[in-house]
């Protein structure tokens, strides 16, 4: 099984949210810059034995050293990616990209003024390997 945090953060990029590696983050929640997005893949739900697709879970986190800009930004990656069918990202096939709920506010990070928010998503994706 491959991991969709890649697909999804060059998802985002693609979209114009940032550039990975630089502002857009998979598997990785750096300590600089202040504003950036990083994306986690999660358990999600499991597959079942006579299907050939996978469910796993996404976790965005939308950081920035702006309250309204944090929200802005996390507001749109919802719109954007909750709803998603039929797409094909790095050559793989994405049937159907679910939001788990709104974006979540998780408060400021301890001992700075970064603001975070928190998006949950399962990902209905052909098995691979």
């Amino acid at each position: 099984m491959m991991p969709a945090d890649s697909d999804i953060a060059d998802y985002l990029a693609g979209l114009g949210y940032g550039t990975v590696g630089t502002d857009i983050f998979y598997g990785n929640y750096p300590a600089s810059p202040d504003n950036c997005i990083c994306v986690f893949q999660s358990g999600g739900q499991k597959p079942w034995p006579w299907e050939s697709l996978e469910y796993p879970g996404i976790t965005i986190i939308v950081r920035n050293s702006g309250p309204d800009d944090a929200r802005t930004k996390a507001d749109e990656i919802f719109k954007d990616l909750a709803g998603l069918t039929h797409i094909t990202i790095n050559g793989r096939n994405y049937h159907g990209i679910e939001a788990q709920s709104s974006p979540a506010d998780a408060g400021v990070e301890p001992d700075t003024v970064r603001k975070i928010f928190t998006l949950a998503f399962i990902v209905t994706k052909d098995m691979e390997g």
